[in-house]
């Protein structure tokens, strides 16, 4: 279920206890102690099963699952025939569709047509969207633009209507009805409006009518091809760029490698965890970096290829008070996480010196509740453990449910940098020189 080089395993399934163990070769780093809920475990087991390569096993599950694959794989060439041949219409964000709206704060003449920015990816989760939407959202606002960001709000009440979660000065929305990304979205750019909505027309309009945005940013909508955009920008994760190669289900790809042909720009997250040398996994991906790289290149030779970090900056305890990184090494830790990818979570914490790392893993985006809190704290006293660490995106939804005074809970926190051209998220700047007034139809 995990995968390294350096750390030894200890799995414990905290339905029946059973104990699997596995030592690497190499000397391990810290000792890993797995405790994982009954419903991770099963996800789990299937990211396991469409993530390697066919080997005899499980045979007929995997040609069950391709012949999945097959029918979505259809269905998305389809959809993106019709986009690409004009049948499916894609929609500018312009005044004139403001009509329909009651309220207009901003008028159609100093408006103009805002530029939009798509920040997303081919894969299923895992490649470090939203620190790079606070990221380029944060440097755009220091040079004064204008900017709104749209995301979806999955498994917020407000996904399938259009809700602000803040209007730039105050949060209008809780987590439970915005969804805990975009809240955390809110809750990281003061000053930038986020609204939420799976229809990306409706809560585009929304933004142009209210804040009179200059540069709207699409969180997650490389996909999403019915709003217009003027810079598609794909982030690939590093460790991980295209699981086996296959479409969903059998695989993790959302379209096929193709569509890349429609980006702009490529960035490359967790540069600075894979060596130029290779994975070293079996999973049918590039066997190095310079390989990915040359993918890309083939398939998009106009779209430059930037690469990114993820860096740990520090970490908050509840009452949002900041400790160095430092704190962590020798500690006894106790990780807890709900995210799409919490693999590189842990190993941070690993690689900051932690003596030993229990790991409490949860499905993405897990509605935490009391059981859950219980089961958290018996680990921690029975581990022995000298602090709680989980993600910003986890401490959305568990505000309310710790009480701070009595467990030292803290949030790690991380930034996204742009390591090979550090000059790029600046350049986006250019993209807030509209024109006044002007009718791109």
């Amino acid at each position: 279920l995990f995968r390294s080089n350096h750390i030894k395993y200890q799995l414990y399934c905290s339905q029946d206890r059973t104990e699997l163990s596995r030592q690497d070769d190499l000397r391990p780093m810290a000792k890993i102690n797995c405790f994982l809920h009954h419903r991770p475990l099963y996800l789990n087991m299937f990211k396991r099963l469409i993530l390697e390569p066919q080997d005899g096993r499980h045979t007929s599950i995997h040609f069950f699952l391709l012949l999945l694959s097959w029918i979505y794989g259809l269905g998305v060439f389809l959809r993106s025939f019709m986009y690409d041949k004009g049948v499916f219409k894609t929609h500018r964000l312009y005044s004139k569709a403001l009509s329909e709206i009651r309220i207009i704060r901003h008028p159609p003449s100093a408006m103009g047509c805002p530029k939009v920015i798509s920040i997303g990816n081919i894969t299923v989760g895992g490649t470090g969207k939203t620190p790079a939407v606070i990221a380029i959202a944060r440097e755009l606002v220091k040079r004064g633009i204008r900017v709104t960001v749209l995301s979806r709000g999955y498994g917020g009440s407000y996904e399938h209507r259009a809700g602000i979660v803040s209007d730039s000065k105050h949060l209008r929305l809780n987590p439970d009805e915005s969804g805990d990304e975009p809240y955390l979205l809110a809750r990281k750019l003061p000053g930038v409006p986020v609204i939420v909505g799976r229809d990306r027309i409706k809560t585009g309009r929304l933004a142009m009518a209210n804040f009179g945005s200059q540069i709207i940013i699409l969180d997650d909508a490389f996909s999403h091809r019915r709003i217009h955009r003027d810079l598609d920008i794909v982030l690939i994760n590093s460790l991980n760029p295209f699981g086996n190669g296959r479409l969903l289900p059998r695989g993790i790809l959302r379209e096929s490698l193709r569509s890349l042909r429609r980006a702009d720009y490529f960035i490359l997250t967790r540069a600075d965890q894979i060596a130029d040398g290779g994975w070293g996994t079996k999973i049918d991906t590039p066997a190095s970096k310079p390989e990915l790289i040359n993918i890309l290149f083939r398939l998009n030779p106009a779209a430059p290829i930037l690469e990114a970090i993820h860096r740990p900056i520090d970490l908050l305890d509840l009452s949002g008070k900041s400790h160095a990184l430092e704190m962590i090494k020798g500690t006894k830790i106790l990780a807890l996480s709900s995210i799409a990818a919490p693999e590189h979570f842990e190993a941070a914490l690993s690689k900051l010196g932690a003596s030993e790392v229990s790991i409490i893993r949860f499905p993405d985006h897990h509605p935490y509740q009391e059981p859950d809190i219980r089961r958290l704290i018996s680990i921690f006293r029975e581990k022995k453990a000298e602090a709680i660490i989980t993600t910003e995106k986890d401490g959305i939804r568990l505000e309310g449910k710790i009480k701070p005074a009595e467990w030292p809970f803290f949030l790690m926190r991380i930034e996204f940098e742009i390591i090979s051209d550090p000059d790029f998220i600046s350049s986006l700047c250019l993209f807030g020189e509209l024109g006044e007034g002007q009718d791109p139809a």
